[in-house]
């Protein structure tokens, strides 16, 4: 083969690499768990809350976990049922504490084991509708991972809600992740063959 086109070659792997590792696909799951005032009840007066499960996928970067609220949730960051019992969630001061954590990826920077907690806590107000305004702290939490297969970082915001009485809402969140994977010993052969030729071809420039 001749040498251009070995370097031709590599120059066209490393490109393909290089794509593969901007628009490769996270794979997140893990599950969530919550408490009322820093404690692990679930239930404060009418208020109740029922965890969740999720796996899903990056598109585009960007993935979305807001599944519709039931008895079982999945894809969700959990649920929120609020009935008629008469409740003031304001005085006293009510707080909510969300628990996510990470089964996938796997080494996530912080920890030693394969799983990660972050602890999104919010405040369960009385709205003037007569509802419950559910308000969580909105900035992202920025992850960062490396594994056999790739590394890479994503990030997860809780959006605020509210609920009806004899409603019941799902919490969802979204965020952005990006996943470089660990080159194929493939494509780090055609590289190494059109450097390895790219050296030669410059060795018979010299020698000319």
């Amino acid at each position: 083969m001749p040498s251009s086109t070995l370097i031709k070659t590599s120059v066209l792997a490393l490109l393909t690499v290089g794509a593969t590792s901007a628009f490769g696909q996270l794979n997140l799951q893990g599950s969530v768990t919550g408490g009322f005032n820093g404690t692990s009840s679930t239930t404060y007066g009418g208020l109740s809350y029922t965890g969740s499960t999720f796996n899903v996928n990056t598109a585009g970067g960007f993935f979305g976990l807001g599944g519709n609220a039931g008895t079982i949730n999945l894809n969700n960051l959990g649920s929120f049922s609020l009935s008629g019992t008469p409740t003031n969630y304001s005085s006293p001061a009510t707080a909510f504490t969300l628990d996510v954590t990470f089964n996938v990826p796997t080494g996530i920077a912080g920890s030693n084991s394969t799983t990660y907690t972050a602890a999104l806590q919010g405040d369960v107000t009385n709205s003037k509708s007569g509802g419950v305004y559910i308000q969580f702290d909105n900035s992202p939490r920025l992850f960062t991972y490396s594994n056999g297969a790739g590394s890479g970082s994503f990030t997860l915001s809780v959006n605020d809600l509210s609920l009806f009485p004899t409603q019941t809402t799902s919490v969802t969140g979204y965020g952005t992740g990006t996943f470089k994977p660990v080159p194929e010993p493939s494509s780090i052969a055609v590289i190494g063959m059109g450097l390895g030729g790219l050296l030669i071809r410059r060795r018979r420039r010299k020698t000319a």
